[in-house]
């Protein structure tokens, strides 16, 4: 009865990649001869502390000179990669959640859904991003840090479809600012998450 039956074959072409730094991972696509113009092929990638040094390069030759939009797209850019925030947590930062004097920010984190899920927590601020931020809330005169309106912001916290549709609008904001650069595949905004864990693993 089955003599002669054939089974469809589950032909993963990616399942031969493992987490790699971005130049691992160029150098594994073309020794496997895999496409290396598809972001299905940039997925499980982390970046180099080099790569990120990199990454911020372009991005400010391309956004610090420009609108106020590319420059806080900039800023919020810099707070990923030295906070390891995700997009949802960005948006919801608040001028009062700075304490540039104390050297920390009050993330809000939210796992799960109702007033249960929310948790704060004091995260240090670097340096270098104690600088960027100093200069942020100069030129940034809303409530909400990284996004151009408080739309999002209510009296008793957030309106978490506004935080989901603006987290969007951020990630689609960066691949764009990244089309024809080197980082342009790789241009998602939890790769800084995974790049931030791996940089701690070395130290």
């Amino acid at each position: 009865l089955f003599r002669n039956l054939e089974y469809p074959i589950q032909d993963n072409r990616w399942a031969v990649l493992d987490w790699e730094t971005l130049r691992e991972r160029r150098e594994t696509l073309r020794r496997e001869q895999l496409p290396l113009d598809q972001r299905e092929a940039f997925e499980k990638v982390y970046l180099a502390r080099e790569e990120i040094g990199r990454l911020l390069e372009v991005a400010e030759s391309k956004l610090l000179d420009g609108s106020p939009s590319q420059r806080r797209l900039f800023h919020a850019l810099c707070f990923a990669v030295y906070t390891s925030s995700r997009r949802s947590e960005i948006v919801r930062v608040r001028r009062r959640d700075i304490d540039l004097d104390r050297g920390v920010v009050r993330l809000l984190l939210m796992k799960g859904r109702g007033e249960k899920a929310y948790r704060y927590l004091d995260f240090p601020i670097h340096p270098v991003l104690s600088d960027i931020l100093r200069t942020h809330l100069k030129e940034h005169v809303g409530e909400s840090l990284f996004t151009s309106d408080d739309a999002h912001l209510t009296d008793v916290g957030f309106d978490e479809a506004e935080v989901r549709a603006k987290a969007s609008w951020l990630g689609q904001q960066l691949k764009d600012a990244l089309v024809g650069t080197e980082f342009e595949l790789c241009s998602g905004w939890h790769i800084h998450r995974h790049s931030f864990i791996s940089a701690i693993g070395e130290t």
